[in-house]
């Protein structure tokens, strides 16, 4: 094997059969590309997939120098006179890659993070903006990269352009910021999770291939590419592509600190909204260009670091703006803070409701109990037991007994649980409960 070839297959793993928070058209170009150049027999009529040329995002800003004239060191982002950190990112987004940037086409929440945190030590930084153009990218790293951005917005004003666009993992990112501005074309929202796998064994069966795992463990290579993929192991891939879904709603919902909720971010049903429509619907704060952003950041309050966190500058006389600011930004945090426990909590009720082996075949009604109730786990699996022991009933039978069963288990547990089922959730197991 090549070492390109190697390479390529690197990329490949963390593509294929993983959980990715990116716009489906770039993963359609990235699988093209990969079919291409490994030189598998991916037919376009087959897959819906074209291949592609890969796009190469445009270079920074040419705004800030990336040197410190005191120091003379070199700076890992560009900061203006007026002390703001300007962090492109661009391309697709990986979670580690140190500072793989637009040259290459990826940029990886680990140098992302790098320089946010470089940011926040530099005293000279006032404020940062994130000047984003990514459809987003893997999974693993984006939910702790928007936390990240949500702390440092505690402490130094963020605002987050979307400077052409900002999907999935790149919104989920911008979320954490204290302020979404949006370009008038620019692109938002995509708050969803896609995950693809590729079934080589048409493929290798043509070229005279027949490969055999041999492994140890019931699920070790279940999900792998050469062969197709079954029932059971699709349906817990669903579950598990659901579950991430909902913790990116709540990291949405707890980034944008009420201004935009968990059930407004999940009906957007992972759609994608340009310029003023993504305003309307709560996705960003302002519509703007970046040279008004630029200009208002340099001469508006955002430049300027909270009074709350300024501590060592105590020649100053604060003015009661100045105080009230420090007071909200004191709740705010604390707010987040509790949000945060809060949005943990619930995902992991979720996971556990429609991780059961109870949900197995019932998934509808799983998700029902999981989505649009409050009950316990343990409640939901009572429930489900039933509906399985009463397939054959009518829809209302069924959801009848299920409600006996969420209010005979909740009692037995000491704790209340005034849900009523609609019959609607149950109708999609007709054909699956037994």
């Amino acid at each position: 094997m090549t070492r390109e070839a190697a390479r390529l297959e690197h990329v490949a793993s963390r593509i294929l059969g993983r959980p990715l928070l990116i716009l489906p058209q770039k993963l359609d170009i990235i699988v093209g590309v990969l079919a291409g150049r490994l030189g598998l027999d991916l037919e376009a009529p087959e897959l819906g997939l074209e291949v592609a040329e890969r796009p190469e995002p445009l270079a920074s800003r040419f705004v800030g120098t990336r040197s410190d004239k005191d120091s003379g060191k070199w700076l890992p982002y560009q900061r203006t006179d007026a002390g703001a950190a300007i962090i492109t990112v661009t391309g697709s987004l990986v979670n580690r890659g140190a500072w793989v940037g637009a040259s290459s086409g990826l940029t990886s929440y680990e140098g992302i993070a790098a320089q946010i945190r470089a940011a926040m030590a530099d005293p000279k930084v006032k404020s940062l903006l994130l000047d984003l153009n990514t459809p987003g990218g893997e999974a693993t790293g984006a939910f702790e990269l928007s936390d990240l951005v949500r702390q440092a917005n505690a402490t130094k004003p963020v605002t987050a352009l979307v400077n052409g666009m900002a999907a999935s993992a790149g919104y989920m990112m911008a979320s954490g910021a204290g302020r979404i501005v949006s370009v008038p074309s620019g692109i938002t929202g995509s708050i969803g999770v896609v995950m693809m796998h590729a079934d080589y064994s048409r493929a290798l069966d043509r070229a005279g291939i027949t490969p055999t795992l041999i492994h140890a463990g019931k699920h070790k290579v279940e999900g792998n590419p050469y062969e197709p993929l079954d029932p059971d192991t699709k349906t817990r891939l669903q579950g598990e592509v659901e579950a991430m879904r909902e913790d990116f709603v709540q990291a949405v919902a707890v980034g944008r600190g009420g201004r935009m909720s968990a059930k407004a971010a999940r009906d957007t049903e992972a759609a994608i909204f340009h310029g003023k429509d993504a305003m309307a619907v709560g996705l960003v704060d302002d519509i703007a260009t970046f040279d008004a952003l630029f200009d208002d950041m340099n001469r508006g309050p955002a430049a300027r670091r909270p009074a709350a966190s300024r501590g060592a500058s105590m020649d100053k006389d604060y003015t009661k703006a100045d105080l009230d600011a420090a007071r909200v930004e004191g709740h705010a945090a604390g707010l987040a803070d509790g949000q945060t426990k809060g949005a943990a909590d619930e995902r992991a009720r979720i996971k556990a409701i429609v991780g059961s082996p109870e949900a197995k075949g019932r998934e509808g009604l799983a998700t029902h109990f999981a989505y649009d109730t409050a009950v316990t786990p343990e409640i939901a699996d009572a429930a489900l037991k039933v509906a399985s022991k009463t397939a054959s009933g009518s829809l209302a039978e069924r959801a009848a007994a299920a409600q006996v069963a969420i209010h005979t288990a909740g009692t037995v547990a000491g704790k209340p649980a005034p849900v009523t089922i609609d019959a609607s959730a149950i109708y999609a197991e007709r054909n699956k409960i037994g």
